[in-house]
């Protein structure tokens, strides 16, 4: 999780949990991909491995 909200971070200039809070997602960074169908997470230790979910598709038309 700290690579991909470095990573947000970088490209918004904003803190994950700034950006959810802003857009009223929820409480946290953590909890806002564990309920987006988009994103999938996998505990591993103390860290999450974040994927791309296949049930959604990432662009609607």
């Amino acid at each position: 999780m700290s690579k991909l909200g470095s990573e947000l971070q970088k490209i918004t200039g904003e803190s994950p949990s700034s950006i959810v809070k802003k857009l009223k997602l929820g409480s946290s960074f953590t909890k806002y991909l564990e309920s987006s169908p988009t994103f999938t997470l996998k505990a591993n230790g103390k860290e999450y491995e974040v994927g791309i979910s296949d049930k959604q598709p990432l662009l609607s038309e």
